[in-house]
């Protein structure tokens, strides 16, 4: 870093709750540490529920990729546990919290915000998983996280959205969008739902889809210039 702007790379990644891996979770984390992500948003985690054998879904993806940091969001209880989203980055998580978000009857959603400090700076960092039901729930579900991250001087937003539909991104005012349709990562029926968007002042870098095979989707990262 140095007085002016803050490089790093980030990325996103909805994992199947580890289907793909059974008891071997940890290669998710591995996965992230591989592309040389430092901050994860992941979605479709388990946390102790019996499709899981109890186990800690996000402190064996921590352990794997070798970062001591990581925040759950809960989106509905399920088989004795949780399941929703989480954040995991190798810099401190100074705060976080879990927003409910309005999913009409259908399945519980929520926004994960947790405040990073990556030598210093803070940086606002956002993941979700949207509705796949309908597009009326999930327009509301967009207005509600367009109103946390305008509150913020700088921020990154992950997430499976359940949408290639992009327009649907226009209520996050002063906004980029990574993926226009590049990266098809649902690769079992190829869509553009996963993706990574940061404020006006960060700017995008180099970014990929590695195919790792250990989910229903790649991950995506990418490089991020931000600002000061």
């Amino acid at each position: 870093m140095n007085s002016n702007t803050l490089e790093l790379r980030v990325c996103t990644y909805n994992i199947l709750h580890g289907e793909f891996v059974k008891d071997n979770i940890s290669e998710i984390g591995k996965d992230i540490a591989d592309m040389g992500a430092v901050i994860a948003g992941i979605q479709e985690v388990d946390m102790g529920t019996s499709r899981v054998k109890d186990a800690n879904s996000l402190a064996e993806i921590a352990k794997g990729a070798g970062y001591e940091h990581y925040t759950f969001a809960k989106a509905i209880d399920y088989r004795g546990g949780g399941y929703g989203t989480a954040i995991l980055s190798k810099y401190p998580i100074v705060s976080a919290e879990v927003m409910p978000l309005t999913a009409e009857g259908l399945e519980g959603r929520t926004l994960c915000h947790a405040v990073i400090d990556i030598d210093g700076f803070k940086l606002d960092f956002f993941n979700t998983h949207t509705s796949y039901e309908a597009k009326a729930p999930r327009a509301k579900q967009m207005l509600e996280i367009a109103a946390e991250t305008a509150k913020c001087s700088h921020f990154v937003l992950t997430g499976d959205f359940n949408t290639d539909d992009f327009s649907e991104f226009e209520v996050i005012a002063g906004s980029k969008l990574l993926n226009n349709g590049q990266y098809l990562s649902f690769y079992q029926a190829p869509s553009a739902i996963d993706n990574i968007v940061v404020s006006e002042n960060i700017s995008f870098g180099e970014s990929g889809m590695p195919e790792t095979k250990h989910s229903d989707h790649y991950p995506i990262f990418t490089d991020i210039k931000i600002t000061l």
